[in-house]
């Protein structure tokens, strides 16, 4: 008896561990339904000096917010990812990602044209997300549980518009993110049901964070042993969270986009 366990336990532990010799390629895509509640916004603040005659001076203070409005909005994501069988060199992940929200820009002071006394404009403002994901492969479908480690490199491209004619703004531009990345998976004994969530984040311990956090679940149909489609369905919170000051300029970001997503993804 003793020799049938030692034997079943040898077996567990190379079915887990055996994948990990092949190369292995997953992919997916499919549709985010994220909004910004309206407890989001973005604040400009502008501060100078203003001389008013000689040896008397007064601060002048502008600020226009922007405020979402909560609408919902749909819009496209996708997912590649690389597992290779040399220890010293990482696997990738590749993803792409958008988030849009619809917004209402007011003012004090002046800035972009826009007074107090101005009428609210609409807004609008979508940020574009390329990210490259070196990551080690703690484990791999060991007992049935994957983990990854890794960094996250978030290439950020936005565009932010608002209002029209003399009394608007459009500006648009790109930035690059670091941000510490881990995925666990557990595949379900006896099924082809997965679970599995994501984090990615990174903080400068003060006002200055951001989160990408999702949780899912998946089917895959044994339909061939080369390619194996399936279906994914889970949930995603992305927050931005920032608050800047340069010169005569403070600059607000407080947004979360969440919401329900779904789509296909294959196996090979």
């Amino acid at each position: 008896m003793k020799k049938v366990l030692t034997t079943l336990a040898t077996l567990t532990a190379l079915a887990g561990t055996a994948q990990a010799d092949f190369l292995r390629v997953e992919m997916g895509g499919g549709v985010w339904n994220q909004e910004a509640p309206d407890t989001s916004y973005f604040q400009y603040e502008n501060s100078s000096v203003v001389s008013t005659f000689p040896g008397y001076s007064t601060e002048s203070k502008a600020t226009a917010t922007d405020n979402a409005t909560g609408t919902e909005i749909s819009t496209n994501y996708a997912w590649l990812f690389i597992k290779h069988p040399i220890p010293i060199i990482p696997n990738f992940r590749f993803e792409y990602s958008a988030v849009e929200s619809d917004g209402i820009l007011s003012a004090t002071g002046e800035l972009y044209g826009i007074t107090a006394d101005s009428e609210p404009a609409p807004t609008n403002m979508k940020l574009t997300q390329m990210e490259v994901i070196p990551y080690y492969n703690i484990l791999d479908n060991t007992f049935w549980l994957t983990l990854d480690l890794g960094l996250a490199i978030k290439a950020i491209h936005y565009d932010a518009k608002g209002g029209s004619g003399e009394v608007s703004y459009n500006e648009s531009g790109d930035l690059a993110l670091p941000l510490l990345y881990t995925r666990a998976r557990v595949q379900l004994p006896i099924t082809n049901l997965g679970l599995e969530g994501i984090v990615k984040y990174i903080s400068d311990g003060g006002d200055n964070t951001i989160s990408d956090m999702s949780i899912k679940m998946d089917y895959t149909f044994d339909i061939t042993p080369l390619v194996q489609p399936g279906l994914e369905i889970g949930y995603r919170v992305m927050t931005l969270e920032s608050d800047n000051t340069s010169g005569d300029t403070r600059t607000i970001i407080d947004y979360e986009f969440s919401g329900v997503y779904g789509g296909l993804m294959l196996r090979f």
